[in-house]
């Protein structure tokens, strides 16, 4: 759920709240997990963004050995803040402008519960303008995990590359089985031009803004646990081309098709910004 404009467009609400059973393929397990993460956010002038909240995390196993508690069940504890500076000149579809956010979180540690690490997120986007309708975006993600996997911070935690959220061109059930990590970096840039201008359209009788745009893109990234494991053979790279469906509330909708190095190819479809989703670990 998510309330962006209170009091004057100046104060925002967020919840996520789920739950999920699934075999978590790429950590080995049966999982059944719960989420609770209510945040409030507001504005420092005309481009500042703030927000803080917490979160409650429940994760269970079925399989020994993939929690942190030796019951096979992790209780986690997380508070959070991030500050941010927005000063695109379109919420759904930006053609100019940068796009910044840095996110602290800490989970356990003075808090109850299992695991004891920080988690910060440094999220850079720059939207250039090429001409009057094409635009050139940039935009990099750097993760940052503290303490030893499987003592400190749960294995669930971590990042996994590939898929339509990290590095185009590769499958997530491939790669990200042993690219991952508690850290990660990625790097993209997309060129990206309309194909139907963003405006209201009427559909079975039901107005709605929408809007179709293409993109070229080219993707980078690694991840890791270690700093010896911060190498050039760890680096993957990812091109192709997709389709932006404009939509109210959602971002945009991406349906892509990417190549590896090799000329494999993969159709990727997922909603939302890459970053965004990346750093909710979507998958």
């Amino acid at each position: 759920m998510n309330y962006p404009w209170i009091a004057g467009n100046n104060l925002s609400f967020d919840l996520d709240l789920s739950r999920i059973e699934r075999l978590n393929v790429l950590d080995g397990f049966h999982e059944t997990s719960f989420e609770f993460s209510p945040s409030l956010g507001l504005y420092i002038g005309e481009r500042g963004r703030a927000a803080a909240g917490f979160s409650y995390l429940r994760f269970e196993s079925i399989e020994a050995g993939h929690t942190l508690s030796t019951d096979n069940t992790d209780d986690l504890f997380q508070v959070g803040a991030r500050l941010g500076f927005d000063e695109r000149d379109n919420w759904g579809d930006p053609h100019q402008g940068w796009l910044n956010e840095v996110e602290l979180r800490r989970t356990g540690g003075f808090l109850p519960g299992d695991g004891d690490f920080w988690t910060a997120h440094f999220d850079l986007r720059r939207f250039h303008p090429l001409g009057q309708t094409h635009t050139l975006v940039v935009a990099t993600l750097l993760s940052l995990q503290s303490g030893q996997p499987g003592i400190d911070i749960s294995e669930y935690m971590d990042f996994h590359l590939g898929g339509s959220n990290t590095i185009r061109g590769h499958s997530i059930r491939e790669l990200g089985v042993y690219l991952a990590g508690k850290n990660q970096f990625l790097g993209t840039l997309e060129y990206r031009f309309p194909l139907l201008p963003s405006r209201e359209y009427e559909i079975l009788g039901l107005a709605s803004d929408l809007g179709l745009s293409a993109a070229f893109f080219a993707d980078t990234g690694m991840a890791w646990n270690v700093k010896s494991q911060v190498d050039r053979n760890r680096l993957h790279s990812g091109i192709g081309l997709g389709l932006r469906l404009l939509m109210p509330a959602v971002d945009m909708t991406r349906l892509d098709v990417g190549f590896d190095a090799e000329g494999n190819w993969q159709i990727h479809f997922a909603s939302f910004s890459k970053m965004r989703s990346q750093r909710s670990r979507l998958r």
